[in-house]
């Protein structure tokens, strides 16, 4: 979804947009032992700086991968980029 986009479907749009508001997992993420990859994009308009910190925080460990330019759905357009990386990281950990 960006700024020039409707959701295909509203009536499903609105009720994850609901769930997000009320699903916390920052108090869970400590029982995650094994490698992690946080893949981020630095032109999220969704994932602020302040949910970014929290989980390097949660995760100081972490392989971290920015994707320059990128937003939340940068998934779609940067495909083979954020493959790659994964792919690297699952190699190294796995």
């Amino acid at each position: 979804l960006t700024i020039l986009q409707k959701p295909k479907d509203v009536r499903r749009f609105v009720i994850l947009a609901k769930a997000c508001l009320t699903c916390n997992v920052y108090e869970t993420l400590d029982k995650i032992k094994c490698p992690v990859l946080l893949v981020q994009a630095t032109g999220d308009l969704i994932l602020n700086a302040q949910m970014k910190d929290q989980m390097n925080s949660a995760f100081p460990d972490a392989t971290t991968y920015n994707v320059i330019g990128g937003g939340h759905q940068c998934i779609e357009n940067r495909a083979k980029e954020i493959s790659f990386v994964t792919n690297c990281f699952l190699n190294k950990n796995v």
